[in-house]
């Protein structure tokens, strides 16, 4: 009897590979009760925090914890990973701590004036802005480098059990206990409510292009909306128990929700409707991360177990669709004659096809994702350009240090000139010319980027000598300044 309920439980977890993710990776039983989890984007890493305040580091080749760090001094609820590899993590001793994420070191930390414990962190997609939730009522937005506090709202009429940042830093973003999603500008500090949910609002998630957002309820739904209608487009039912993760995928098509039951659920946003559900455990999941692009997601659950699930085939569903189908006949149902170890066996074919045919497409669309990300830094490297600036005066010389002054843009600048090119200059300024690069210089939006002048260099109206002016940006600091200078280079 034993043995059949095994072979059951294998069926199961097989048959369930064929319609939904596919399981790389297990722990085994971790010895305490984790509570989120954020994966590097090479695969090498999760960072889990736990209910004993401690921050550890799991190498996923051994799938065993090799650092446990502990500097919080009450439970961590919530982690989260900017693009510059730092981590921060909060909870309930109401403190942020910033984290190098190659070694562990602690970086800054700093007590908020929240003044009961942190639900939950969003971190801004260009990692300027870190924002924490709170059991207060309270949403504080910080500056993410220096952790020193921009602004604080209270947009919520009960604790705030979660938070977002738009994709362009427009909308700070809360969900509470009170059954709202409170919208909060960022510049302006206008508000409105997105109304629909009949419990409290746990978790919410953004699209990565900022049009739609994904939430979760302890109404056991996730709710699907379009941001800038303000509307509600669909709603979907967990299989029972509230709705506690959400996470959209970075293709801007998929997203995931997970339920108290073990359950996650897949929904193909563009449709508004579910594709895929499957229960991958029998215990509540504390915590998801995708990461990109290696499309693998972390899934932490009560039972104290980690999974690792490979999304791309909902990802790079073209691809797979298209090369899975030639086996077609080693997924079909078993067949009469067969006996389930047959079956069973017959299903491990399929799931290495099913793995090799994932590697496979990851291959292809990393090329055409390098190809992709090479073509938009050279778009966006065209728009630095040469420019000349008048000179506004001419100051004094200092004949001993061969320095002399000079105002551009209306600033005072000291050049080293030798006393020749600095005599003909004083007489002849108004001849010359300082060339500059005008740079763009992306803050929140990337269509609407800032400018900023760089490199500005004297021209001599005589010697036709150059002159550095102020500091100098070298192509080693600015990758788009050195494609910018290869281009001009390949059109002279």
């Amino acid at each position: 009897m034993l043995k059949k309920l095994c072979l059951l439980n294998i069926l199961i977890i097989f048959i369930n590979s064929l319609f939904s993710q596919v399981l790389i990776k297990q722990s085994n039983t971790l010895e305490n009760l984790y509570t989120d989890v954020v994966l590097s984007n090479n695969g090498q890493y999760a960072y889990l925090t736990n209910i004993d305040g401690e921050f550890c580091i799991l190498d996923m080749i051994k799938m065993d914890i090799n650092k446990r760090l502990k500097e919080h001094t009450g439970f961590i609820k919530s982690i989260v990973m900017d693009d510059k590899n730092r981590l921060y993590t909060a909870g309930g001793d109401k403190m942020i701590i910033q984290w190098d994420a190659s070694t562990g070191n602690v970086l800054k930390k700093v007590l908020t004036p929240h003044y009961n414990k942190i639900n939950d962190l969003a971190i801004s997609k260009n990692g300027k802005y870190l924002v924490t939730g709170s059991e207060d009522k309270s949403v504080l937005v910080y500056w993410a480098d220096s952790l020193v506090l921009y602004k604080k709202y209270i947009p919520n009429s009960s604790a705030v059990a979660c938070v977002s940042i738009s994709p362009f830093n427009e909308w700070v973003v809360s969900g509470g206990w009170d059954h709202k999603i409170v919208f909060t500008s960022l510049k302006t500090d206008e508000m409105f409510t997105l109304n629909g949910h009949k419990g409290a609002v746990l978790d919410i998630d953004f699209t990565p292009d900022g049009k739609y957002l994904i939430s979760g309820s302890t109404d056991n739904t996730a709710i699907l909306w379009d941001v800038k209608n303000k509307t509600k487009l669909a709603t979907f039912k967990s299989k029972g128990g509230s709705v506690n993760n959400v996470e959209c995928f970075f293709d801007n098509r998929y997203a995931a929700f997970t339920d108290d039951l073990g359950y996650i659920h897949i929904i193909n946003i563009q449709e508004r409707r579910k594709i895929a559900e499957t229960q991958i455990a029998n215990s509540s999941i504390e915590g998801i991360n995708l990461a990109y692009p290696i499309g693998w997601m972390g899934i932490i659950t009560s039972d104290k177990k980690l999974y690792i699930y490979n999304m791309n085939q909902f990802i790079l569903d073209s691809c797979y669709k298209s090369n899975i189908t030639e086996f077609d006949s080693l997924s079909a149902p078993k067949k009469i004659t067969e006996t389930d170890q047959q079956y069973i066996a017959r299903l491990q074919q399929f799931a290495a096809r099913q793995l090799t045919v994932l590697n496979k497409c990851y291959a292809e669309a990393t090329k055409i994702r390098n190809l992709q990300a090479k073509k938009k830094d050279t778009l966006f490297a065209m728009q630095y350009h040469e420019i000349e600036i008048p000179i506004d005066s001419i100051g004094q010389y200092d004949d001993k240090n061969f320095v002399l002054q000079i105002k551009v843009n209306g600033q005072w600048y000291d050049i080293k000139l030798p006393i020749q090119d600095a005599q003909s200059l004083l007489t002849n300024y108004q001849k010359s010319t300082v060339l500059a690069i005008k740079r763009p210089i992306i803050d929140d939006n990337p269509y609407m980027p800032d400018y900023q002048i760089i490199n500005m260099r004297l021209k001599h109206p005589i010697s036709n000598k150059i002159y550095p002016i102020g500091e100098q940006i070298i192509p080693a600091d600015d990758k788009y300044l050195r494609i910018y200078l290869q281009l001009q280079a390949k059109r002279n």
